[in-house]
């Protein structure tokens, strides 16, 4: 083998290596779809969690009405927990979204006497000027979101 060989072969092999039939980006991008299976799984999954969510946050206040569900969000790949209360004797109505996985409050929303505001987790603070909706909008927005529901 010559000189010149063995240098274009250093020089060549590694760049046909380094080449690829699709862009890296798309193949970064792809994820791998879930079966019909794997989906039903991480669905029940997720109920569990919801179900050890309620268990962690006892309803201490009888005069409040407390309803839970629980989402897998395919496009996310995780599970968030809605817990929506109405309390009947102060007339105030209260959203709070969690990770079903970390049990962390990530959004919530709070409507009752005139007041409507929310908050996104560590997010600045929302904006609570005369007039504002004190962020919630923004927070509604978010938890729709992640719940897939259709966000105006």
């Amino acid at each position: 083998m010559s000189k010149f060989t063995i240098i274009l072969a250093v020089l060549v092999v590694p760049y046909l290596s380094s080449c690829s039939s699709r862009p890296k980006s798309l193949v970064t991008q792809t994820k791998p779809e879930l079966s019909a299976t794997e989906e039903v799984h991480l669905r029940v999954e997720c109920a569990k969690q919801g179900d050890q969510v309620e268990k962690d946050n006892p309803n201490a206040d009888l005069d409040e009405v407390i309803s839970w569900s629980a989402n897998y969000n395919v496009k996310d790949n995780r599970c968030y927990v809605l817990q929506s209360s109405y309390n009947r004797r102060l007339g105030l109505k209260l959203s709070f979204l969690y990770d079903g996985q970390t049990k962390e409050n990530l959004a919530s929303t709070e409507q009752g006497n005139g007041e409507i505001n929310g908050t996104i987790e560590g997010a600045p603070d929302m904006d609570c000027s005369e007039g504002s909706d004190c962020g919630y909008t923004l927070a509604e927005r978010y938890i729709n979101k992640r719940l897939q529901r259709d966000v105006r």
